[in-house]
């Protein structure tokens, strides 16, 4: 998902520890992050880690992530929605909710699929 979609993982204080991570060659995962403020976050994450995660729950959160990445677009969506019809701007208002639909399909998809649940 990382290197799919970047743009869900960019606003993360993680991202480039993440990112090299992610392309890393080298079996010790701290060889690769050079940066001390993520190296010691990568060091939390690998003390607190007990077992690997459920292939179940990794899905999930990339589902809730997603799912989140959603719901600002739609807020994005609907304020510019808004905006074009109070400038009478019926075509690009149009444009909008076309877009605004597809948004809210593909949420109701992800919600309805069994692998979003809601983390708390």
């Amino acid at each position: 998902a990382l290197t799919e979609k970047p743009e869900w993982f960019g606003h993360l204080g993680a991202f480039a520890a993440l990112q090299a991570l992610s392309q890393r060659e080298a079996n010790d995962p701290m060889s690769v992050v050079q940066d001390e403020a993520q190296r010691a976050l990568l060091a939390e994450a690998l003390l607190a880690e007990t077992r690997p995660p459920e292939v179940s729950q990794v899905i999930s959160s990339l589902a809730w992530h997603e799912a989140a990445i959603l719901e600002q677009q739609l807020r994005q969506v609907r304020v510019q929605m808004a905006e074009a019809e109070q400038k009478g701007d019926w075509t690009e208002a149009l444009k909008f909710a076309s877009e605004k639909i597809s948004l809210d399909r593909r949420l109701a998809e992800i919600k309805g699929s069994g692998k979003y649940t809601e983390l708390l």
